[in-house]
């Protein structure tokens, strides 16, 4: 149902490795429910959409039109986006609908 091999969640569960983000989708739907908290900040929301569609940082980057590291230190909570970013980010609210 995931796309991985036996060993692969053995060493999930084993808190050997971790999934790549590419799975996170599918572990959600199998699981029933989401692995991440509930966000209480834009970078933490931004963090959780990304995951949901299994997205990389840069591809979410390339999407919103800012570099990764962009994305990186607000995911991170490192820094606030600007109010320009944040218009950017208008759209991905409207995707999660």
């Amino acid at each position: 149902m995931i796309g991985v091999d036996k060993c692969s969640i053995v060493n999930w569960e084993l808190n050997l490795s971790s999934p790549e983000i590419r799975y996170y989708p599918r572990i959600d739907d199998f699981l029933g429910y989401c692995i991440i908290q509930h966000p209480k900040t834009d970078g933490e929301r931004l963090h959780l959409f990304r995951i949901h569609r299994g997205w990389s940082t840069k591809k979410l980057a390339e999407f919103l039109g800012v570099d990764t590291s962009s994305v990186q230190s607000w995911e991170s909570g490192e820094h606030e986006p600007t109010r320009g970013s944040k218009g950017k980010m208008e759209k991905l609210w409207w995707m999660e609908e």
